[in-house]
């Protein structure tokens, strides 16, 4: 950005008369945005180190409702669940994968019990949807 503001400058300078007034006053936004730049000051690291640090093994889920981006904190099993079901798939697929993501050899009856179940509440929650077959 510097170098295409001194070229810029360089170039009004070449220029005498009603043409330089012309483009000097042409100019005059970018200058003026140039000026503002040079002002700019990076505050990340200092709203980072205002927040709690993160917490290990928290997951949280970020999604639209409306117009506005809603970020919602969810538990282990419903975040295993949301990342499974990420990719439309038959619930089969979704204990397995599940079941894959937290290391279990064998998903039985149990565990796809609590998978229909947690697809229940986020599917309430409008956090799921289903999809027919194509």
């Amino acid at each position: 950005m510097e170098e295409a503001h001194e070229i810029l400058v360089a170039r009004l300078e070449e220029e005498s008369g009603d043409l330089r007034a012309s483009l000097e006053d042409a100019f005059e936004p970018e200058r003026v945005r140039y000026d503002l730049t040079l002002d700019l000051v990076d505050s990340t690291d200092a709203v980072l180190r205002r927040l709690p640090p993160p917490e290990s093994d928290v997951s949280f889920l970020y999604h639209q409702e409306g117009d506005e981006i809603r970020c919602r904190r969810v538990g282990p099993m419903a975040a295993l669940i949301l990342e499974a079901a990420f990719e439309p798939a038959s619930l089969d697929e979704i204990v397995t994968r599940v079941a894959e993501a937290a290391g279990i050899a064998q998903p039985g009856e149990e565990l796809a019990g609590k998978v229909r179940a947690q697809l229940r509440e986020l599917y309430g929650a409008d956090l799921v949807g289903v999809v027919g077959p194509r």
